[in-house]
Order: C-alpha cells, then sequence, then structure tokens
C-alpha cells in the first residue's frame, strides 16, 4: 500500500510541478508581450526573446518571434550581426518599422493567452527534441499567419514550398528600413 501512496505522491508532484512550470512559462510570456505592447524600453531584447522562445518550441510565435523578433536579433541591413552592435539611432529606427505590426501581433497573442485559447503546459517532452508543449485552442482562422505569405508551390502536389514574409524585402530586410543611418 505504501508503495502506490509513493507513487501518487510522486505523481501528484510532477503535476504541480508542471502546473506551476505553465503558470510561470504563461507570466513570462506575458511580461514579454507586454513590453512589446507598451513599448518600455525593453521591447527589443523582448523580441529577440519571443524569437528565442520560437525555437524552443512555441511555433504559435511565428509571426512575432521569427518573423520580427529574429529581424531585429540580425539586423544585417546595417552590416552587423547583432542588434548591441547597432547605435542607438539605427535601433530606433529598426523598432519603428517593425511597428505598430509588432503591437499588434503582440495584443493578439496576449488575448489569447488570457482566454486560454493558448495554454502553456510548462512540459518539454524529450521525444519532441524536448521543445516546451502548449495547448492550442484557438480558432483555425486565428492559426494562419499574418505575415508569411505562400510564393512557391510545388508543381505537382500544389505544396507550398516556399514562403515570403511580407514586412520584408528579397534581401530579408524590413521594407521601408532606411540605409542612410547605415555606418
Amino acid at each position: 500500500m505504501s508503495k502506490n501512496k509513493s507513487s501518487t505522491s510522486e505523481l501528484g508532484e510532477n503535476l504541480n510541478h508542471s502546473l506551476d512550470q505553465g503558470k510561470s512559462q504563461t507570466t513570462k510570456m506575458l511580461n514579454l508581450l507586454t513590453s512589446v505592447i507598451d513599448r518600455d524600453g525593453n521591447e527589443a531584447k523582448s523580441l529577440m526573446e519571443l524569437y528565442d522562445l520560437y525555437c524552443l518550441g512555441y511555433s504559435f510565435l511565428e509571426d512575432l518571434g521569427l518573423g520580427i523578433g529574429l529581424c531585429i536579433s540580425v539586423p544585417t541591413t546595417y552590416g552587423v550581426l547583432y542588434f548591441h552592435k547597432l547605435n542607438q539611432e539605427q535601433k530606433n529606427e529598426l523598432l519603428n518599422i517593425a511597428y505598430p505590426k509588432a503591437k499588434e501581433l503582440a495584443e493578439e497573442l496576449r488575448n489569447w493567452l488570457i482566454n486560454r485559447e493558448l495554454i502553456l503546459t510548462g512540459e518539454r517532452k524529450p521525444a519532441d527534441w524536448n521543445r516546451w508543449q502548449f495547448i492550442d485552442n484557438r480558432k483555425e482562422r486565428d492559426k494562419e499567419s499574418r505575415l508569411w505569405k505562400a510564393c512557391g508551390r510545388d508543381e505537382k502536389t500544389n505544396e507550398v514550398n516556399q514562403w515570403r514574409n511580407i514586412m520584408l524585402d528579397k534581401n530579408g530586410n524590413f521594407i521601408g528600413e532606411s540605409k542612410t543611418t547605415k555606418k
């Protein structure tokens, strides 16, 4: 009997840990999104962190994390590989181009988290490359990208084989990005 109690107790501890992790991940995500929405001075760092979280399994961050966060993180149009290498004028210029789309996407994600249409479970599954897990209760139309458009299809299967970020030009630079401040 004590073996069953021990197993039940261990299961309860694991479940509580996952729930706490889910709550912790949700709080962290909401803080990052609020930073982006409020442009609190840390929005660039927050966008770059959202890209990192996209890479760690939160595929719902494809637009905000991959589509915008990566472009902030690696601003190659300025001749550098890292955001922190830009001067303040260049940083402001780059962020201004990402807005208001970044704010719009962050507000949408925040609402989905608050309304539990997206639920961060706090679990990571080794079978899934140890990526963060989540439950996606959004409507199918809400899962569609607001930034990525199909621009190439396989002639035989008609499957999309190439995507284009509508905020970027053919060279991968934000559209409208000035190069006058490039140093």
